[in-house]
């Protein structure tokens, strides 16, 4: 199992742990979003001539 893996329905916020999911991915562009509304400060080139966003390194 990984930290993605929902290892316990009853403890869902909302009782739908797909939704809970959903929104945790959303919350997070969300914020990105309006932390970097230039889309340029969590990106750097990774050396082959590809942009990928730092937390992918």
């Amino acid at each position: 199992m990984t930290h993605c893996t929902v290892t316990n329905r009853n403890v869902s916020p909302n009782g739908n742990p797909g939704v809970d999911g959903m929104l945790n991915l959303i919350a997070h562009e969300l914020v990105e979003a309006m932390s970097d509304p230039f889309v340029n400060a969590w990106k750097s080139p990774n050396g082959n001539g590809d942009i990928g966003e730092n937390a992918d390194k």
